[in-house]
């Protein structure tokens, strides 16, 4: 309650997973289409500039400041199991109750589909890692290494994997990120809406055990990474489930779909409420 509203980025999920953790809204928005002029890049393909608010009406005045409008009018929606799986039971009765509220809302019938096909989303996580490690070292990698400034264990860990990212290995990475962006956006077209959780877990305690907290950290980020290599915008709306907990559902759309999804997400959040 210090804020009305709260500006961030999102690269790889860093406004739609303390979003989901903190019962917030929050939007990953389309790749260049919010000036990030004057942000520190991390991974310059894949940031975003972002906010997050408590109440979804000042999440949308934001959004009118900031987005501008599209023609976008859902009428598919789009369930990508292969997400779904990848998250903590708790989620799956919010996802369900968010599903027969949209296909009500949208008049459709929904249709099931594993977005990744057979490579799996934790292959698609690897291009996003691989993709964007590669693209922060190049911005950050001189000073890392001039100036040695001290990293958390984790953190330390993930630059010294950056550093070894060869540029062949980048290249390919970016040819796998080009055909899952291709494939995601044709799926989409310009009436396609995906529902998929916004993390994999609630958040994880401070005392819990670092390789379990990796574990669920490479779950959400295979989840996460969808929007991120296709830069297509995602927004996460709180949801409380039975046992008073909250954590975040997520809408994804087409390219500049933003301010309509999040009108979408807050009649869906009414209905579900």
């Amino acid at each position: 309650g210090l804020v009305d509203f709260a500006l961030g980025t999102d690269t790889g999920g860093s406004t739609r997973v303390p979003a989901s953790y903190c019962g917030l809204w929050g939007l990953r928005s389309t790749h260049g289409l919010v000036s990030t002029a004057g942000l520190v890049p991390l991974h310059p393909s894949f940031d975003t500039a972002t906010w997050l608010a408590a109440k979804s009406d000042v999440f949308e005045r934001v959004g009118r400041v900031l987005l501008p409008e599209s023609g976008y009018r859902p009428r598919r929606l789009l369930l990508p199991l292969d997400a779904w799986e990848l998250a903590d039971d708790l989620f799956t009765t919010p996802l369900h109750r968010a599903r027969e509220a949209l296909a009500q809302l949208l008049a459709c019938v929904p249709e099931n589909l594993r977005i990744a096909g057979e490579a799996g989303l934790p292959a698609w996580r690897q291009t996003y890692v691989t993709a964007g490690a590669f693209e922060g070292w190049q911005v950050h990698g001189a000073w890392i290494t001039e100036a040695k400034p001290t990293f958390a264990p984790a953190i330390a860990g993930r630059w010294r994997a950056a550093s070894q990212v060869s540029a062949e290995a980048a290249e390919a990475a970016r040819a796998m990120q080009a055909q899952v962006r291709a494939q995601v956006r044709a799926l989409l077209g310009d009436d396609g809406l995906l529902l998929l959780p916004s993390a994999a877990s609630l958040p994880p305690l401070r005392d819990a055990d670092p390789a379990a907290v990796d574990t669920v950290r490479l779950r959400t980020m295979a989840i996460t990474c969808i929007a991120g290599l296709c830069g297509l915008p995602q927004i996460s709306l709180p949801v409380r489930t039975a046992s008073g907990d909250m954590l975040g559902l997520s809408l994804l759309g087409p390219a500049g779909s933003d301010l309509a999804l999040i009108r979408i997400a807050r009649s869906l959040h009414a209905q579900i409420h």
